[in-house]
């Protein structure tokens, strides 16, 4: 009881969506095996997916029942669940109710609370329940224009990272401001103005001159914890797509995987469709959903002796480790793309030709 006292207690409050959730319990793992006493919250259908899926020794998973809202079904947790009803912004208002959170962060009184950068409210509850905040960095208020975001801002590390004008587009209907509702950028403006320090899913060695960057943009220390993934279990007994990857030549399979939450509309799966046939390589293709009956007809057929359809669960760390796999089109969810970076770097390692390139 007297070694519990004295453990540094964190609080993890990760946004509701898998690969966040993911991240959250990963970096919960590592804090655990140093000696740190860590909660996880989330809401009940959540947990009680993470309980099924992998065991978390030394880590308290609590749950956080989200209340009902208009339009949103019950049993919506997860961005993932969407699919049955609600919208993203309805997700984030039920994730507002502020007074459960109050309850249960005085009841448990964590010394640090690590929270996502949606939970905009975090820090004033921390901060009404006398918990170490931030001291109000300025952040720009200035009307943003597509032309602003496709050009690097001054003293960016690179003049080649830019969005492209669709992207730009896209990007500012997301954060266009409604009366009565806070937008996802005013979530991340307040996180970023109000917290003590940011925690970063990434490395030094991967983004050093970003993080320092972000860290004299916004005024505040930057915690760099590393690549959050889990590690690679054991290969499957029996699995479909790594049976066919076992038949194919090295380095000679494109693997296309949009995760579980992209959808593509019915021009883009034509266009991505279209290039798989024509460019006449081997491919996996992982299409979840209704996705697969939206493609052009007759496409699987004419393809079918040298690619892989997919339409349900695929081992993605195990395809995307696998020899076979030469190239990966994906939706660039950060997830996705440390997976492959994890597995280049692991295959880095044990050349001693490139062991000193990589030191994530």
């Amino acid at each position: 009881m007297e070694e519990e006292k004295q453990q540094l207690h964190v609080m993890m409050v990760p946004w509701l969506s898998y690969s966040h959730i993911t991240a959250f319990l990963e970096l919960s793992k590592k804090f655990s095996v140093n000696g740190l006493r860590v909660s996880f919250l989330s809401t009940p259908l959540n947990i009680r997916r993470i309980r099924q899926l992998r065991p978390i020794p030394k880590v308290d998973l609590l749950e956080l029942p989200l209340p009902s809202i208009d339009g949103l079904p019950e049993g919506v947790e997860s961005t993932a669940d969407l699919k049955r009803g609600g919208t993203f912004d309805l997700l984030m208002e039920a994730m507002d109710g502020q007074k459960p959170f109050e309850d249960l962060l005085g009841r448990i009184s964590p010394d640090f609370v690590i929270h996502d950068m949606t939970q905009y409210w975090a820090f004033l509850i921390a901060d009404k329940l006398g918990y170490l905040v931030g001291h109000g960095a300025p952040i720009a208020e200035k009307g943003i224009t597509v032309s602003d975001l496709t050009v690097p801002p001054p003293s960016f590390p690179s003049p080649n990272i830019r969005l492209t004008p669709f992207g730009a587009s896209k990007f500012l209907k997301g954060i266009q401001k409604r009366e009565g509702h806070i937008n996802v950028g005013e979530r991340f403006g307040l996180c970023m103005k109000n917290s003590w320090v940011m925690v970063l899913d990434t490395c030094v060695a991967l983004e050093r001159e970003y993080v320092h960057y972000l860290q004299t943009l916004i005024d505040r220390p930057m915690l760099p914890v590393g690549i959050l993934l889990p590690d690679l279990p054991p290969r499957p007994a029996v699995d479909r797509c790594l049976a066919w990857l076992d038949l194919q030549h090295p380095h000679s399979v494109v693997f296309v995987s949009f995760g579980s939450e992209c959808i593509l509309t019915r021009q883009e799966l034509a266009a991505l469709a279209l290039g798989l046939e024509e460019s006449e390589v081997p491919f996996v293709c992982v299409l979840l959903g209704q996705m697969a009956a939206e493609l052009p007809k007759g496409f699987v057929e004419r393809t079918q002796l040298r690619g892989l359809l997919v339409t349900k669960w695929a081992p993605q760390l195990h395809i995307l480790s696998h020899s076979s796999v030469g190239a990966f089109l994906t939706h660039c969810g950060w997830n996705s793309v440390m997976g492959r970076i994890e597995v280049w770097g692991a295959a880095c390692r044990t050349s001693s030709a490139t062991r000193t390139e990589l030191k994530c």
